[in-house]
């Protein structure tokens, strides 16, 4: 487990996971405020930096009325995947053709 800061002051923790059935194909989550990655990426900078983002997002966003935006536009989604993805440091081609899955 890890914790790390975003905004300086705002907690959020850091935990892997070994794949099981109730993962599926979703190797990442991020569920107020914990970050649940599969071991193998435990230590990728880039996924974490992804996932902070989103805490970022998350926080930004006033928790409930974020996940409401997300649950309610698509468009939002985007937006969101699209910070992620460049704080990430992708460029704008990569990170369209990462956006065409959603």
């Amino acid at each position: 487990m890890k914790l790390r800061f975003v905004y300086g002051i705002l907690p959020v923790l850091i935990f892997a996971i070994k794949r099981n059935i109730h993962m599926d194909a979703m190797t990442k989550w991020f569920i107020i405020p914990y970050i649940i990655i599969e071991d193998e990426d435990y230590n990728n900078k880039d996924l974490l930096v992804h996932e902070l983002t989103h805490a970022k997002q998350m926080y930004k966003g006033l928790v409930l009325f974020y996940f409401i935006r997300r649950w309610a536009s698509h468009n939002f989604i985007l937006k969101c995947e699209r910070e992620a993805y460049k704080a990430q440091g992708l460029s704008d081609k990569d990170i369209s053709m990462k956006l065409l899955k959603y």
